[in-house]
């Protein structure tokens, strides 16, 4: 299990077998450590997902019934979405797509997913939780940010991000950069004032 989470960390390669298990790579190459999250995962680990797979171009999506993995229970999970489905790429990094990839290839990026997710839980989760190996941001800054206008929308959609939800995620950037100006502007005006104070006291 320490090579398997060394790779995940590491970004490297990873087996998912049938039935979802994962496995070191035989040809791996990498100077394996102790992984430091080993101690804190004992056992296995076993999940339900409902997968619902649609026509065109849009990304199938997963959801893990058993246990149930959702913002009610983990509010500050950073890699679901909205309606409670893992995200287990970054659509626009285009490591899927329909006629080129199946949904059994979906569910080997759901079982890597599934294991970071696990790490996360047990290191703190929405605590301090560690998110291990390279994972795209979802804070609507770094989206705008890292997905080009006419990449896949980060929702899974399969449409281009300029006809998707590249407006409301610049609404919605201008709303936190506005209102953080706002708390700035507040916050040197009270200084202000105490200055004021001070110097007149």
């Amino acid at each position: 299990m320490g090579f398997i989470l060394d790779d995940l960390v590491l970004s490297g390669v990873v087996i998912v077998r049938t039935g979802g298990t994962l496995g070191h790579d035989p040809g791996c190459r990498l100077g394996h450590a102790d992984s430091p999250y080993e101690t804190d995962l004992v056992g296995s680990f076993a999940f339900r997902l409902q997968v619902l797979a649609f026509a065109c171009n849009r990304h199938p999506c997963a959801y893990s019934v058993s246990p149930r993995i959702s913002r009610i229970r983990f509010p500050l999970h950073p890699h679901l979405l909205a309606d409670d489905a893992i995200c287990p790429y970054l659509p626009s990094d285009d490591v899927w797509r329909w006629g080129r990839n199946t949904v059994a290839d979906f569910l080997d990026f759901a079982s890597i997913w599934l294991a970071k997710h696990c790490v996360w839980e047990s290191t703190g989760a929405c605590n301090g939780g560690r998110w291990i190996g390279v994972a795209a941001s979802h804070a609507v800054a770094d989206l705008l940010h890292v997905v080009g206008r006419n990449d896949q929308c980060p929702c899974g959609s399969g449409r281009k991000y300029k006809r998707c939800h590249r407006e409301q995620h610049i609404s919605a950037f201008r709303n936190q950069r506005d209102s953080g100006q706002e708390v700035r502007g507040r916050y040197m005006n009270q200084a202000k004032a105490r200055m004021a104070l001070r110097g007149s006291g």
